[in-house]
């Protein structure tokens, strides 16, 4: 478990690999996909990526490797190309049009349009889940229940509030009015604490810790890796 703190960022920030991986990976028609514009302008989210995704970049040997919500960005296709790499992605940000582009760079399907929850049951190297849980999906627990058996690691980010944050939505299946309370580190741990025995290096301590954000919006964040119940496939 490794809580991003703005120390750490600043460390980071001396290589940036992330950045040279968007510059050497990347065309100018990637500039105006949304996530790769959140990682240039946030060297928060580039230092995430890398401890992220790192590993894939890294190794010599071709992973089976599954990506929840992880978004298009130059880096997609080079990613596909290199590993047996699939995105679930329901493409909030991006219009499926976009995809063809990158399917064709690696002439195969590998972007599925669609939740998570509707991923067939198939064996997986690695599992990654970038800035999705728990406040954007608050599936957590659903999530680590279905794909820990599945897969040899999972590796996530996980935010949270220290002061309460809600935010006004609307059903997309019907017409009532929500209100969405955000999560706090304690229904993290609460979730957690179900998959302890799973989480490689646990360390409960950072749950306590007050930190500075690194982002605009005040959310603390963790990394988090999980052993899954396949040896590598």
């Amino acid at each position: 478990m490794k809580l991003v703190t703005k120390d750490i960022v600043d460390i980071y920030m001396k290589t940036d690999h992330t950045n040279s991986w968007l510059d050497h990976y990347s065309n100018s028609v990637d500039e105006e996909y949304v996530c790769q514009r959140w990682l240039r302008e946030s060297a928060a989210k580039r230092f995430i990526y890398e401890v992220i995704y790192r590993s894939l970049f890294d190794t010599v040997s071709k992973q089976r490797v599954l990506d929840i919500g992880g978004g298009l960005t130059g880096l997609t296709s080079y990613l596909a190309g290199k590993h047996e790499y699939v995105l679930a992605d329901i493409l909030a940000h991006d219009h499926i049009d976009e995809v063809a582009r990158l399917t064709n760079a690696v002439n195969r399907e590998f972007v599925y349009n669609q939740d998570w929850l509707g991923m067939t049951e198939e064996p997986y190297d690695l599992v990654l889940a970038n800035d999705i849980f728990p406040n954007v999906d608050q599936r957590l627990e659903m999530f680590l229940e279905k794909f820990i058996p599945q897969c040899s690691r999972v590796r996530m980010l996980l935010t949270w509030y220290d002061t309460p944050r809600y935010y006004m939505t609307k059903r997309l299946d019907g017409d009532e009015v929500m209100c969405l309370l955000a999560w706090n580190s304690s229904q993290i741990r609460e979730v957690l604490a179900k998959f302890e025995s799973k989480i490689i290096n646990c360390d409960w301590s950072l749950f306590d810790k007050s930190t500075e954000s690194v982002f605009d919006n005040g959310r603390q964040a963790c990394i988090v890796e999980f052993q899954g119940n396949l040896e590598h496939i």
